[in-house]
C-alpha cells in the first residue's frame, strides 16, 4: 500500500509559483516576439533551477523520514509530467496528419518517438540549431528542456540516496561529491559551448549544472534554517530585500542583455540561474522580501499554476504558424495575441481537466507507468512506424500538392553510393556517362533520364545531401572534410567517383553552387571550394575526360514557394499561377561558367536560360516546378527536359555525346 501514499512534504510557496510565471511569459514572449524580449530563452534556465530546489527538498525531506522510495518519487514524476504531455503530443500529431507535407511528417514523427523516450535533447542537437529560423517548423522541438529535466532525474535521486546512507561519514566528502559534480558540468558546458554548440546548448552534461544549482540551494536550506537567526529583524529585512533584488536584477539584466548569438549556456548561464536561486532563497529566509510577495500574488500565481501547460501547448502553435507561413520574418501582432490567447485557454483546460484531477487522484507506480507512459509509447512508436514505412503518407495529400511535393519517385536513386542507379537507355552497355553532386544534382535526375534517352545513351546517377561534386585529385581534402552534412555516405561518394574515373568518359557535375561558396552555408573548413573544384576539372580533363557543368536553377530567396507548397495541403488552399520573383543566381553561375571555360573539353549548361524558356515559370498549367524554394520537383525536372528537346540550340550535347 505504501505505493498508494501521497506525500506533502514541503510547505506550498506562493513566490515560486510566481517566478515560474515570470519565466514561462520570457519564453513565450522570446518564442514569438524574439526582438522584443532576446534573452527571454533564460526562463527555460529558470525552470531547471526551480525544479531542482523543488525535487530535492521533497526527496531530501523523505530520506530524512524514511520515507522515500523511487516508485512513490517516479510515480509523482509520472502524473506530474506525462499526462498533459501526452495530450499535447496527441493533438499535435493529429494536426500534422492534417498539415505536414510527407517529408515534415517523417521528422515530427521521429521528434515524438525521441520526446517520449526523453531523448529529444540528444535527437535536435544532432538535428537542429535551437536558434535557426527553420527550427521554427519543429512543433516538437521544446521538449528537449522535459528530456533534461528526466535525465537529470534518472541518476540525481540516486546521488542523494547514496550520500545519504553515506551520512555518517565526513560532511566534506558529500560536499567535495556534489561540488565536483557542479563544476565538472559547468566546465563542459562552457568547452561545447564554445566548440560546439549545438551539444552545448542541449546536453544533459551541459545543463545539469543549472538544476544543481536548485538542487544544492535546496540542500543548503535544509542543512541551515536558522543561518540568520541572530540578526535583528530590521537586518533580516534589508538582507532579504537585498539578496531578492540582487536576483531580480540578474534575471532583467540577463532577459535584455543575451540574444540569440550569446554563447549559451556556458559561463554566463549563472546569471540568470543564480538571480532565481537568490529569489527563492530570500523566499525562504523570510516573508518580507517585497518583490517574493509581489511574485506571489494572485495573478502571478495564476499563470504559474498553468506555466506547465502553457510551455506545452505554445510552441507547437507558433510552430504551425511558422510552418505554414515560412516567408514571414515576424509574428505579427494580432497572431501572437491569438497565439497566447490560445494557449491560456489549452493550459486552463489542461490544468483543470487534467493536471489537477489526476494530481487528487491515486495511483500505484504500476498503474501510474502503464496507463501514462507505457500505452502512449506504445502507441507513438506504432504511429511512427506506420508513417516510416508509408514514407511521410503522401496518400493524404490532393493531387496537385502530391505533384509538387514529389521531389523524386522509388524509381530513381539518392544517398544511394553502391546501387545499379542506371537510367536513360538502359539498353546501352557500359555506361560511359556519370551525373554526380548534391540534391541539386538529384533534382536532374527526371531531367538527365528523359535527355540520355532522346540521345540513346545510359548515365549511371550518384546524388547525396549536400555533397559538393568534387574528387580526391591531389589529396584527400574533399571527402575526408570534416563539415560534410552527411559525412558516411558523401564521403563515400566522392571516394567511390574518384576510384571508378575509369570507367566513365563524360562526368555531369551539379550542385547548389552557392552554397559551398564563400558566405554559403557549407563552406568547407579544410580547403576552398574553388581551389578543389579546379583541381578536380584539370584532373578529368588530364584523363581525357569530358566535363559538363550544370548552372544551377533560379531559387525563390523569399521563401513564397515553400508557403504556397506546404499550404497546398489544406482544403482551402489558393491556387496560383503568378511569375514569382526569383532570384537567378547569375554571379555565382557566371562564376562557374568563368572556371569552365578555363579548360578544354570542359562545357556549361545554362539552366536560367532553359528556365527562361516557360513564360510562366515557375509554374506550369497552373502546377509549381519546384518542392521548396531551390530544388526542382520530379514534375518540373522532366518539364524542362522536354522544353530542351523541343529546341537544343541552347545546347549541342553531339559533342559530349559525339562518341556514342
Amino acid at each position: 500500500m505504501q505505493n498508494l501514499v501521497e506525500h506533502k512534504p514541503i510547505l506550498y510557496r506562493s513566490d515560486i509559483d510566481g517566478l515560474r510565471s515570470l519565466a514561462v511569459t520570457m519564453v513565450i514572449l522570446f518564442h514569438i516576439w524574439p526582438h522584443s524580449l532576446t534573452g527571454g530563452f533564460i526562463g527555460v534556465d529558470i525552470f531547471f533551477v526551480i525544479s531542482g530546489f523543488l525535487i530535492t527538498s521533497i526527496i531530501n525531506k523523505e530520506l530524512n523520514a524514511g520515507t522515500f522510495t523511487f516508485k512513490l518519487f517516479y510515480t509523482r514524476r509520472i502524473k506530474r509530467i506525462l499526462p498533459v504531455f501526452y495530450t499535447m503530443v496527441f493533438f499535435t500529431s493529429l494536426a500534422a496528419y492534417f498539415l505536414l507535407l510527407p517529408n515534415f511528417y517523417l521528422k515530427f514523427v521521429e521528434t515524438a518517438v525521441s520526446a517520449s523516450a526523453y531523448l529529444s535533447n540528444v535527437y535536435f542537437s544532432k538535428t537542429s540549431d535551437y536558434f535557426a529560423l527553420d527550427s521554427s517548423a519543429y512543433p516538437l522541438l521544446h521538449t528537449w528542456s522535459l528530456s533534461v529535466e528526466e535525465q537529470y532525474y534518472v541518476f540525481w535521486p540516486l546521488v542523494l540516496v547514496l550520500l545519504n546512507k553515506l551520512s555518517k561519514r565526513p560532511k566534506w566528502i558529500n560536499l567535495f561529491t556534489i561540488g565536483l559534480m557542479f563544476i565538472a558540468s559547468y566546465l563542459f558546458s562552457i568547452y561545447s559551448t564554445q566548440y560546439n554548440s549545438s551539444t552545448g546548448y542541449y546536453s544533459i552534461f551541459s545543463r545539469a549544472f543549472e538544476l544543481m544549482i536548485g538542487s544544492i540551494l535546496a540542500l543548503f536550506i535544509a542543512q541551515n534554517p536558522n543561518i540568520f537567526s541572530d540578526f535583528s529583524v530590521r537586518s533580516k529585512c534589508v538582507l532579504v530585500n537585498l539578496i531578492a533584488l540582487i536576483g531580480l536584477c540578474l534575471i532583467i539584466m540577463s532577459s535584455c542583455s543575451l540574444n540569440e548569438k550569446t554563447a549559451f549556456p556556458g559561463y554566463i548561464a549563472l546569471m540568470p540561474t543564480l538571480g532565481a536561486a537568490f529569489i527563492i532563497y530570500a523566499g525562504a529566509l523570510s516573508h518580507s522580501s517585497l518583490i517574493n510577495r509581489f511574485i506571489g500574488s494572485k495573478c502571478f500565481v495564476a499563470v504559474g499554476l498553468i506555466s506547465y501547460s502553457m510551455y506545452l501547448w505554445h510552441w507547437p502553435l507558433l510552430a504551425y504558424w511558422h510552418y505554414l507561413n515560412p516567408e514571414a520574418k515576424n509574428v505579427p501582432l494580432l497572431t501572437g495575441l491569438f497565439i497566447i490567447l490560445m494557449t491560456l485557454l489549452f493550459s486552463s483546460l489542461s490544468y483543470f481537466f487534467i493536471e489537477l484531477p489526476i494530481k487528487k487522484k491515486r495511483y500505484s507506480f504500476k498503474s501510474a507507468f502503464v496507463k501514462f507512459q507505457l500505452v502512449p509509447l506504445l502507441i507513438i512508436l506504432s504511429v511512427a512506424w506506420c508513417v516510416t514505412k508509408g514514407k511521410g503518407l503522401p496518400s493524404r495529400l490532393n493531387s496537385t500538392a502530391q505533384l509538387q511535393n514529389m521531389y523524386l519517385s522509388k524509381d530513381y536513386c539518392h544517398n544511394v553510393v553502391h546501387g545499379k542507379c542506371i537510367f536513360g537507355d538502359v539498353h546501352q552497355h557500359p555506361t560511359k556517362v556519370i551525373l554526380f553532386g548534391d540534391s541539386h544534382a538529384g533534382s536532374l535526375s527526371p531531367f538527365w533520364s528523359k535527355v540520355a534517352m532522346n540521345q540513346g545513351v545510359s548515365i549511371k546517377i550518384i546524388t547525396s545531401d549536400s555533397c559538393y561534386p568534387l574528387l580526391d585529385t591531389v589529396n584527400a581534402l574533399p571527402s575526408s572534410e570534416p563539415t560534410l552534412f552527411s559525412k558516411k555516405i558523401c564521403s563515400n561518394q566522392i571516394k567511390y567517383i574518384s576510384e571508378h574515373v575509369s570507367d566513365y568518359d563524360v562526368f555531369i557535375l551539379a550542385a547548389e553552387w552557392s552554397r559551398y561558396e564563400s558566405g554559403g552555408k557549407m563552406v568547407p573548413s579544410k580547403f576552398t571550394f574553388d581551389t578543389e573544384f579546379m583541381n578536380t576539372l584539370k584532373f578529368l580533363v588530364y584523363h581525357k575526360k569530358k566535363v559538363l557543368i550544370m548552372g544551377d536553377v533560379p531559387f525563390d530567396s523569399n521563401s513564397i514557394i515553400d508557403s504556397r507548397i506546404r499550404n497546398s495541403i489544406l482544403p482551402w488552399h489558393q491556387k496560383y499561377g503568378d511569375i514569382l520573383k526569383m532570384n537567378d543566381g547569375v554571379v555565382i553561375n557566371d562564376r562557374i561558367r568563368t572556371i569552365s571555360e578555363s579548360y578544354p573539353d570542359v562545357y556549361f549548361f545554362d539552366m536560367i536560360k532553359l528556365t527562361s524558356q516557360i513564360k510562366s515559370f515557375p509554374y506550369e498549367s497552373g502546377i509549381l516546378l519546384y518542392k521548396d524554394s531551390d530544388h526542382l520537383n520530379q514534375y518540373g525536372s522532366e518539364l524542362l527536359a522536354r522544353y530542351y528537346l523541343v529546341d537544343k540550340s541552347m545546347f549541342n550535347l553531339g559533342n559530349l555525346f559525339e562518341s556514342y
